[in-house]
């Protein structure tokens, strides 16, 4: 962090960041969802997943206590009796005694990093002993890498020269130091290459290009070949040094016929025998 004045700057130290986000919700209510900068807090009778239509939650089996996760987006329907989250991780049920009647956000994150372990909603499965990586699982049981590289795409750059790089860093570049939301957003891996993954990944978009790329050049190559063929065969030189379609590759009468010739003996030749 650096201070700046006159064209002077400084460097600032042991400097403090806090959210000001003030006076959230809480205890009046039993479900929170995060993503990104976007706090959301209801009331809800019932979770589900979307996906399978399975129950996952219900405020009857978890009386004083608020489901807390972090989500990719978070919306309101118009109505306001629906509360849509997309790709939810860390699910965590805190019991309301940690909370106050009005939070700011810096609590509420303290609480959520250091309580919310405790309580995860997705308990591991009985049989197993494993997480079961279906009711909004937190990040460290279903993590794929520990530490990667993320790529715009497989090349790792853009060249459509509309400043996509400085909009990928503002929304995939923070990384919930200083107070920060953290980002999230889905991307692509490869289980045989743990060295990067990818925000753009289109199948068919890449088949499509590669596609484009392959039939252009390809066709003017078998164009250019079959115009050579198709001139080498119908224009020819004439006797008299220009260049002409020939008749008789166009069924034309043979206009420029050849000269027939004839060696006569002359009388005036001597004969030396």
């Amino acid at each position: 962090m650096y201070s700046c004045m006159d064209g002077y700057c400084s460097r600032l130290i042991n400097w403090k960041c806090e959210r000001a986000c003030r006076d959230i919700p809480t205890t009046r209510r039993n479900v929170i969802s995060m993503a990104g900068d976007k706090i959301v807090s209801a009331h809800c009778r019932v979770g589900i997943n979307s996906r399978t239509g399975e129950k996952i939650w219900e405020s009857s089996d978890y009386p004083n206590t608020i489901l807390i996760s972090s989500c990719t987006t978070v919306e309101v329907m118009s109505d306001g009796e629906l509360l849509r989250g997309s790709d939810c991780i860390n699910g965590t049920k805190i019991p309301k005694l940690f909370f106050e009647e009005y939070s700011n956000f810096t609590h509420l994150m303290n609480i959520f990093h250091t309580e919310g372990w405790k309580h995860k909603l997705d308990l591991p499965d009985k049989t197993s002993g494993l997480p079961r990586g279906t009711h909004i699982p937190f990040d460290t049981d279903i993590k794929i890498y520990n530490k990667t590289m993320l790529y715009i795409n497989h090349e790792g750059c853009v060249n459509t020269l509309q400043f996509e790089c400085d909009e990928f860093y503002k929304i995939h570049g923070q990384d919930s130091r200083n107070q920060s939301s953290p980002s999230r957003f889905p991307c692509y891996y490869s289980a045989d290459n743990p060295d990067f993954v990818v925000r753009r990944y289109d199948l068919i978009q890449t088949k499509m290009t590669f596609l484009m790329f392959f039939t252009i050049p390809a066709g003017c190559f078998i164009t250019s070949c079959l115009v050579l063929f198709i001139c080498s065969n119908l224009v020819g030189v004439r006797r008299g040094g220009t260049m002409a379609i020939m008749s008789q590759c166009c069924g034309f009468s043979n206009e420029d016929s050849s000269v027939k010739m004839k060696i006569l003996k002359s009388e005036n030749v001597d004969n030396d025998d």
